[in-house]
């Protein structure tokens, strides 16, 4: 090709990878996540029975769009200081130790700058489902648990929580306001909860301390997963360019 067909071609490459920068902004985003092995302060009874070496991964859908505002969380009656949003994530999906989860949908409770004595500057977590409040060892009978859990040991999946907290992992002050954010935390990384209740009581009345049956995961990190129309309308540039190039040559 000449200079004035390679500068077609370019210019066709930069065209296409615009527009499917602006469909990905546009929909929902896919994600995959990985973390570390357990971390400190963890169930170690139910740590044994993951693996020394058991990791957590998986994937989910993000959209905003998609998401219902269900107030604050203090005011709902769940505890803190946080915006919820309800359905906020989709196909939720994880491994850990042989072990497999799932979820439909998901929601997110966020927090920005909050004031002393919270030891956090802005927080958000992702949950399966809701968490019992602050001060309480159950989850309300009447709210809906969707979470396909697994059993081990005599201990079943009750929630999966990803955390990511400012000072924690890199993170700063990485919320803008109380709304969503247009894409979840890639830049530093989070951590990973997988919340236990006996498989003989899962509704824990026996009203032991709920988050005595956690175990925890740091490292967490997230990696955008492409959505297949965008990579479509990509290979189909692709496609246009080879047929562009493949006439000037002709031509020539």
């Amino acid at each position: 090709m000449n200079r004035r067909q390679t500068r077609q071609v370019a210019t066709t490459l930069g065209l296409v990878l615009t527009m499917a920068t602006v469909g990905s902004h546009a929909a929902s985003i896919g994600y995959s996540f990985s973390t570390g092995t357990v971390a400190e302060g963890s169930n170690a009874q139910i740590a044994a029975l993951l693996g020394d070496n058991a990791t957590v991964s998986g994937s989910f859908t993000y959209d905003t769009a998609g998401a219902t505002y269900a107030g604050n969380t203090g005011a709902l009656g769940l505890g803190g200081n946080a915006e919820l949003y309800l359905r906020a994530t989709s196909d939720i999906v994880g491994t850990v130790g042989g072990f497999s989860f799932s979820d439909a949908t998901g929601g997110i409770a966020l927090s920005n700058n909050n004031p002393a004595p919270y030891p956090y500057l802005d927080t958000l977590q992702m949950g399966a489902d809701l968490s019992p409040a602050v001060g309480s060892n159950q989850v309300p009978s009447q709210v809906p648990r969707n979470l396909v859990y697994f059993e081990t040991g005599g201990y079943r999946l009750h929630n999966v929580r990803l955390l990511w907290l400012s000072g924690q992992g890199g993170a700063g002050d990485f919320l803008s306001g109380p709304n969503l954010p247009e894409q979840l935390p890639i830049d530093f990384s989070g951590r990973l909860a997988l919340d236990f209740v006996l498989s003989t009581d899962p509704g824990n009345l026996a009203n032991t301390p709920y988050y005595s049956r956690t175990v925890f995961f740091d490292g967490l990190v997230l990696s955008p997963v492409p959505e297949p129309s965008a990579f479509a309308l990509f290979l189909t540039g692709l496609l246009g360019m080879g047929l562009l190039a493949s006439s000037r040559q002709r031509q020539d």
